[in-house]
């Protein structure tokens, strides 16, 4: 879609690898000006240097640090059209009597409250003109991940919330729900799945992943990307509280 968001800014957390990155990259092809942020600046310098983008090193967990993301996109640009809640951590991976107290909050404050707080900071931009929050979220259910799950889940609820409060400015908030993504986590996730049901990665991948889904195949970071752009653009103005699946049809 180029050509789609020309003249727009956009803020993607946890853009330096993965889903973030391909997104990060689809809107910058699609005429964006991109903020990236991310907790290691390595990533999201080598990202934002190549597509002519801003990095700024951001625990999204720290509202301090979220304000001080946002204050720098509006330093830098004047504006924001577009929050992508991308940033995410794996979770404990471990099972529920395993799990401990400290490991479950931190998931969850990056996984949920890193979105309740990078929302509510882009809010106030995104009023001027209206624009497009767009977050990232999952109905995995799977075996000693029950952090990740939880807090993907809870960003269903916020996502259908946050677009009733913020219809009436003209903001748009939607989700995205990836499954079978072929990224960095995904592979870390498949080696615990795997080891959780007793058999090989390449088993578990080809049959829960590949061999139950329509397409059959996994998705590319970049299928994800390009409904993001869409999501994100003009094309989807009526669209709002809800969920796009990009799973090539995974049931």
């Amino acid at each position: 879609m180029e050509g789609a968001l020309d003249g727009k800014v956009a803020v993607v957390t946890g853009g330096g690898r993965g889903i973030g990155e391909a997104i990060a990259r689809g809107f910058a092809a699609a005429g964006a000006r991109v903020v990236i942020a991310g907790r290691r600046a390595e990533p999201i310098e080598r990202v934002a240097g190549e597509i002519g983008g801003l990095a700024h090193v951001t625990d999204i967990s720290d509202e301090t640090q979220v304000h001080a993301l946002m204050a720098a996109c509006d330093g830098a640009h004047g504006r924001l059209d577009i929050l992508v809640n991308n940033a995410a951590i794996g979770g404990l991976r471990k099972m529920v009597e395993e799990m401990d107290e400290a490991g479950f909050d931190e998931s969850l404050a990056i996984n949920v409250n890193g979105v309740m707080l990078c929302t509510k900071h882009a809010t106030p931009l995104l009023k001027r003109q209206g624009g497009a929050i767009i977050n990232l979220s999952s109905r995995l259910i799977s075996r000693g991940r029950s952090d990740y799950i939880a807090a993907k889940f809870a960003k269903f609820g916020m996502t259908q919330a946050a677009a009733q409060e913020l219809g009436p400015f003209g903001i748009r908030v939607n989700a995205l729900w990836p499954a079978g993504v072929d990224t960095e986590m995904f592979r870390a996730s498949l080696k615990v799945w795997a080891r959780n049901e007793g058999i090989s990665e390449e088993e578990y991948a080809r049959t829960r992943m590949i061999e139950p889904s329509a397409l059959g195949r996994l998705v590319k970071p970049e299928e994800v990307a390009a409904a993001a752009v869409f999501l994100a653009s003009d094309a989807a103005s009526a669209i709002t509280g809800t969920t796009l699946r990009v799973n090539a049809g995974r049931m």
